[in-house]
Order: structure tokens, then C-alpha cells, then sequence
């Protein structure tokens, strides 16, 4: 056991870290005594021992716990918003700005502080985050709204759930703001107070036009910005009564790889297979949107003078194709789009049940002959439609297929 002073600390996952004797303030959740958590892979927990020193314990031995010099400033931050909301009657903030600047952090400290006097406040606040690159309460590719506490890097109990199947808003801006003004609407109520974090896509008009249109959606909202362009601030101040900014010195913020994005987009899609099973699903006789091909009557692929081509078919005029992964020659017809062998796999998929996602799934194979998906879900999932999204995660889906065998 090792001994902590009063001050900010951080630990760095994968790991497990025990408290004793303790007063902290852990995410902006408080908990005294004896305290357990445990740090996922890539995740750091920032913390604030409050009293009198304490004992930890933290295993493995690469789970080390130390001063964080710059927690200050964060909790400092985190405090500066409160205050603001205690002088204020604003139903919401809104966090904009740059991958990378502590903007779930922050706002997960702002969420779990004002959760824990809710009571005092009579306020129940709403989490909603709307990153769909890295959904922490659910996972990559859903817009997720929760009013139970958040530990960053530990999916929630009982979120709301939207499903956009993408992991950026630009691939498909229309369901992205579709998704939250949904979760809103369904959330609303006279109590009800809204901590919005948004995704760091802010590096266009349309997309910051995107996070305006989400701050509309209240009717007084804080919004809280770091890292825009004067331009965009301009648009901020013009539209907005109550804004405020934080500024994060560049040395402490470090900019994941996309390596580092992948690996943990993968953790948090694989943590949502409990109890992976394969289903098949017959096209022709279930509910399912997003998939392109089966929509129309099949083409004779000789048509092609080519033996590339597995599948072709006609829907609406158009040729939909599929070929093998190199072939030698173009297609110029404008009216033929082209899908590569084994395009299907590892997309995403919501399944929903009367209206609402109950599992998730990734595609693992078309079946062209009997126009049949195969699909990788929980077992005993219960589904009446099943929306395919636009992302896939091959490496999770590997991993799934092993664990059947």
C-alpha cells in the first residue's frame, strides 16, 4: 500500500485501483472509505484526494498512479461551469471544440457533480453524447443519452440509444442531428437539465452549423467552446447569449494516432458482445434498411463478359455489381455501381424491437444464392428490423468469429 497527500492524481488503464481511508472526488463523483474501480485499456481516471492523506493500491504494476499537474485547472474549469449554472436558469450545456480537448472529461465532471445534488437542485440531468467516433457510455456509431452517473471508459446501464452507423456526423449529417433532436424530445420534461458533448468535428461550416443546431434545441442554453477559429466564435456570440471558453495548454493535450483511434473503437464495439452468436437473417423476408443490394430483380452476370463479377442485379434502373477485389478493367457506365468482394463485413447493424435498439450486430457474410445475411449478435436477441450502418470493424468481427469457434 502507498500513501497519497491531498491534491490531483491520474491513473492510466488497464489496471484496478483501490482507495482506503480516502475523501475523493473521482470524475466528479465523491466517495469516501474504501473505493474500488477499475481503468480500462487507453483510459485515464483524473482524481482529487480532498482531505487528509490516504492509502492505494493499484495492480498491475503498470497501473501507476501519479500527480496530475494539471488537474487543478480542469477541476477549475469544471467549477467555473457550475457556478455559472447556479446563477443561471440555463436547461442545457453544450461542449464544442477539437478532438482531443478534454471536452468529455469536462463535461462528464460537470454531469456527474451536478447528478450528485440533483436532490438540492431539483434538477435531474441528462448525459448525452453525441460522438459517435467514440461513444464511452455505449459505443462507436450511436448517439447515447443516460442519467445515471458516467465513468468514463465503463459502458452505462440503460442508455437511450440512436443509431446513425457512422463515425464521423459528415457521412451523414441529416441522421446525426435526427438522433439527438430525437433523445432530446424523448427526454424533455420540467425537470430535466441536458450536458451535451459534442464530437470534435468542427473544421467546416457545416459542421459547426451542426453543433448551433443542437444548441437550439434548448431554450437557454451555456454553450462552453475551446479551440475555434475567430470566425466560428463570431457565429457563436452573434446567436448565443451565455458562452464561455476554456483554454487547455497544448503541452498536456496529446493527439491519438489513428491507430490508437481504431484500437479503441474496437474495445468499445467489442464490450457490447456479452454472449456472441451468429443468426442468419432471410432478406427477402425481414425488415432491413441500409443494405444495397436484394432491392431489385437479379442480372444475369454473364452480361459482363467477365467471370469478376459474383452478383449483379437491376433496382430502378440501376446496375448494382459485385466483383472481386482486383479486377482488369473499368466500368464507364454511370449506371453501374460497383461493390468489392466482401464489402459486407464487419458493418455495423442496430437491431430494434417495437421502435427501439435492442442489440447490436456486425455483418459477417452475404450469402448471394439465397439472398441471406449472416449476422453476429447476442444470443437471444429479439429483433423486428435491422438498420446497417456505413462502418465496419473487421478486427472486432474476427475476434467474435473466434470466439465461436
Amino acid at each position: 500500500m502507498s500513501i497519497l497527500e491531498k491534491g490531483f492524481y491520474k491513473i492510466r488503464g488497464p489496471g484496478k485501483l483501490r482507495l482506503t481511508g480516502c475523501n475523493i472526488d473521482i470524475m466528479g463523483i465523491t466517495c469516501s472509505g474504501e473505493c474500488d474501480f477499475v481503468i480500462p485499456t487507453g483510459r485515464t481516471y483524473l482524481f482529487r484526494v480532498k482531505g487528509s492523506k490516504c492509502t492505494y493500491m493499484a495492480s498491475p504494476r503498470e497501473a501507476m498512479v501519479v500527480e496530475d499537474d494539471w488537474g487543478g485547472l480542469i477541476y477549475s474549469i469544471r467549477d467555473k461551469i457550475i457556478s455559472i449554472l447556479k446563477e443561471s436558469s440555463h436547461d442545457g450545456v453544450v461542449f464544442i471544440g477539437p478532438p482531443d480537448s478534454f471536452k468529455s472529461t469536462i463535461s462528464t465532471l460537470v454531469f456527474n457533480t451536478i447528478f450528485s445534488a440533483a436532490d438540492h437542485l431539483e434538477v435531474r440531468p441528462c448525459y448525452i453524447t453525441t460522438d459517435v467516433g467514440q461513444n464511452e457510455i455505449f459505443m462507436p456509431t450511436f448517439i447515447s443519452a443516460t442519467i445515471l452517473p458516467v465513468y468514463p471508459g465503463i459502458q452505462v446501464n440503460n442508455t437511450i440509444n440512436c443509431f446513425t452507423g457512422a463515425i464521423s456526423p459528415a457521412f451523414n449529417t441529416e441522421k446525426y442531428l435526427w438522433c439527438i433532436t430525437h433523445l432530446v424530445g424523448r427526454l424533455r420534461s420540467d425537470r430535466n437539465f441536458f450536458i451535451v458533448d459534442t464530437d470534435g468535428w468542427i473544421n467546416s461550416y457545416k459542421a459547426i452549423y451542426s453543433k448551433m443546431m443542437i444548441a437550439e434545441l434548448f431554450d437557454d442554453p451555456l454553450i462552453v467552446y475551446t479551440g475555434l477559429d475567430e470566425e466560428f466564435k463570431k457565429y457563436l456570440y452573434y446567436h448565443f447569449n451565455d458562452i464561455t471558453e476554456y483554454n487547455i495548454p497544448k503541452s498536456i493535450i496529446t493527439n491519438k494516432t489513428s491507430s490508437e483511434r481504431r484500437v479503441h473503437r474496437a474495445r468499445l464495439v467489442l464490450r457490447a458482445f456479452r454472449d456472441p452468436c451468429r443468426i442468419i437473417i432471410d432478406c427477402q423476408k425481414s425488415m432491413i434498411a441500409g443494405l444495397p443490394i436484394f432491392h431489385g430483380s437479379k442480372t444475369d452476370i454473364s452480361r459482363f463478359g467477365v467471370p469478376t463479377v459474383i452478383y449483379a442485379e437491376n433496382w430502378n434502373g440501376k446496375i448494382i455489381a459485385v466483383l472481386e477485389d482486383k479486377f482488369s478493367y473499368k466500368l464507364q457506365d454511370k449506371d453501374i455501381e460497383v461493390l468489392r468482394k466482401n464489402w459486407e463485413q464487419g458493418l455495423i447493424a442496430a437491431l430494434y424491437n417495437k421502435g427501439e435498439v435492442r442489440e447490436v450486430g456486425l455483418v459477417e457474410k452475404v450469402d448471394y444464392r439465397k439472398k441471406r445475411l449472416a449476422i453476429i449478435t447476442n444470443k437471444g436477441a429479439s429483433f423486428d428490423y435491422i438498420e446497417i450502418g456505413r462502418t465496419s470493424f473487421p478486427g472486432v468481427l474476427e475476434t467474435l468469429e473466434h470466439s465461436l469457434q
